[in-house]
């Protein structure tokens, strides 16, 4: 049975206490403040709106937010940046660009953003992309110096420590053997579209490897910021780790304390590995 956490454990963070508790915008230092990432579960605007309100609060006025929506797949590029600045726009942020083709992007053309946000899509096409253009050790570098981070599903599991967490859902049309992600997600995979039918599949993956799973439903998500994680949207966040389950509802928080920041390269160069 899954360990539930109930409020004798800890008292419920309500959304006016989680909001006020958020650093203001602007880059943390990951031996400071911490690395700042936003996971969401792959639910739409309205499923979402609870984690896209902390990431326009942590680019803050005037601030400007990268759109990478290569792994996307059903449509044009220009609908995916219609949908975002649909999104972001009322929350006050309005400085969008968009990135389909990373070749050639290194740190500094990050340093740019207040923020970054990969869309979803084919998990094994993004992956694909990122290592092949070497925007993965960009993006990592970025996150280490403390640029807040959002995933989207796909962009979610980019994340985390391996995308065979997608492998029941995403076709892996371009032959992918390695499935090592970029391991930002203080040591997590990341499950999205969790439903509770898929619990017996995320525990034998959870079983099979060496790292804990945290499964977001589609109105779910996970907003880590430092050594702590919390669970944010209108469903409960599931963490797997071997054989056992920890449900954590709306607004709770846990200690991610054996979790270590990647320390940022010294050279910062681009190469060549929705």
């Amino acid at each position: 049975m899954p360990t539930v956490i109930t409020p004798a454990d800890q008292p419920p963070a309500s959304e006016t206490a989680f909001f006020n508790r958020l650093p203001l915008y602007g880059h943390a230092q990951c031996y400071g403040g911490g690395m700042r990432l936003i996971l969401a579960g792959g639910g739409g605007a309205t499923a979402s709106g609870p984690l896209d309100a902390v990431l326009a609060r942590w680019i803050g006025p005037g601030g400007r937010m990268l759109y990478v929506p290569v792994a996307w797949v059903s449509g044009p590029y220009e609908s995916c940046l219609e949908w975002v600045r649909s999104v972001f726009e009322p929350l006050g942020v309005r400085h969008i660009e968009m990135w389909t083709d990373l070749s050639g992007r290194a740190g500094a053309d990050l340093d740019r953003f207040a923020a970054v946000y990969i869309g979803g899509g084919n998990t094994y096409r993004l992956l694909h992309h990122v290592r092949e253009t070497g925007f993965g050790d960009a993006l990592r570098r970025y996150a280490a110096r403390g640029g807040p981070v959002y995933g989207g599903s796909a962009g979610a599991i980019l994340l985390g420590e391996d995308i065979g967490t997608s492998a029941h859902m995403d076709p892996n049309d371009v032959g992918l053997r390695d499935t090592t992600a970029l391991g930002l997600a203080r040591g997590h995979a990341v499950w999205c579209h969790y439903e509770e039918g898929d619990a017996p599949l995320v525990t034998a993956y959870a079983q099979r490897h060496a790292h804990p799973v945290v499964a977001l439903p589609e109105t779910a998500g996970a907003v880590i910021e430092g050594d702590q994680m919390t669970a944010v949207g209108s469903a409960p966040v599931a963490l797997f780790q071997g054989a056992s389950v920890t449900v954590l509802p709306p607004g709770w928080l846990v200690p991610l304390r054996q979790w270590r920041c990647p320390a940022p390269a010294q050279a910062d160069t681009a190469g060549g590995t929705r």
